[in-house]
């Protein structure tokens, strides 16, 4: 095919190679349809906090606080230790950073993306997500489900999550994407965690099992 049209001019999406820590495929809402979003983060020495790189909004930048806040409130079930969130700086881009993002449907993302880095889990790359969360982990509704599932498609990912409140607009999704899709409606930014990060358990749900084998 390139013989008689040419070198591809417009490379398109393509899903990471093999699960990966630090990087999460998300998935956005544009003008022109949906797009995959690959955010990336990485620990390196500091004082603490977030370095935020990339033409990122004002709402974006509010999510991966938000998200950074919730997992250092959580860091005890986490086990993460103090030490290491103290001492160490995160910091979390879009490669995709030739264009202003600025929408309320990253928050799961950067939640994914942080705990992946502090805890060095991989995160599967054939699992997309979108969805915004609050302080308290809540995954709230987010809009443009049908084309993000499209875009999750055109790079191979079958299988996604999206906040609960939003399942309502994937029934009215085309049929063909429906029945392509894995759509894991979620209430709980942990819920997505279990999912996304390889081996990954609930710290709720490894006490019982721990429980029930002390018994």
């Amino acid at each position: 095919m390139q013989e008689l049209l040419g070198p591809v001019k417009l490379l398109q999406d393509e899903r990471a190679q093999g699960a990966r820590v630090g990087v999460v495929t998300g998935l956005a809402w544009t003008s022109t349809g949906g797009e995959v979003l690959f955010v990336e983060a990485l620990k390196m020495p500091g004082k603490g906090g977030l370095m935020l790189t990339g033409q990122l909004g004002d709402v974006m930048k509010e999510s991966a606080q938000a998200a950074l806040s919730y997992i250092r409130s959580r860091g005890d079930a986490f086990e993460i230790e103090p030490r290491c969130s103290r001492n160490s700086t995160c910091t979390s881009t879009s490669p995709k950073g030739r264009s202003p993002r600025n929408g309320p449907s990253a928050g799961l993302a950067m939640a994914t993306v942080l705990l992946s880095v502090l805890k060095g889990v991989p995160v599967k790359n054939t699992f997309a997500m979108t969805g915004e969360i609050d302080l308290r982990g809540e995954a709230l509704a987010i809009g443009g489900l049908k084309e993000k599932a499209l875009a999750a498609l055109r790079v191979g990912s079958r299988t996604s999550s999206s906040p609960s409140p939003t399942r309502r607009t994937w029934r009215r999704s085309p049929p063909r994407c429906g029945a392509s899709c894995i759509f894991h409606p979620v209430k709980q930014v942990e819920e997505v965690f279990e999912i996304a990060l390889e081996g990954w358990i609930r710290p709720e749900k490894r006490k019982k099992t721990q429980g029930r084998q002390d018994r």
